[in-house]
């Protein structure tokens, strides 16, 4: 009883990270806007926090996907430094 409960665990976990199937938008692919330029991290004393900055070569926000109307399989645009 033990192993069959160990296996529909697993395939519980398991199978979320395979549902999503291939939803990017070759659209994005040439973007600059999401081409990392510069991005540095400074800590504030006055706020003791640290402040984290990310210069892209395009302009920031300019890239927006298209809404699927629901979170599962909803679009996520991500920044990316070019060799």
């Amino acid at each position: 009883m033990k192993k069959f409960i160990i296996q529909i665990l697993a395939v519980m976990l398991v199978n979320p990270a395979f549902s999503q199937g291939e939803n990017e938008d070759s659209s994005f692919a040439g973007s600059q806007d999401l081409v990392i330029d510069n991005a540095s991290v400074v800590y504030d004393d006055e706020l003791e926090q640290l402040v984290f900055s990310i210069n892209v070569k395009g302009k920031a926000g300019a890239s927006i996907p298209k809404a699927a109307g629901q979170l599962d399989g909803a679009p996520v645009l991500g920044h990316y430094k070019r060799k």
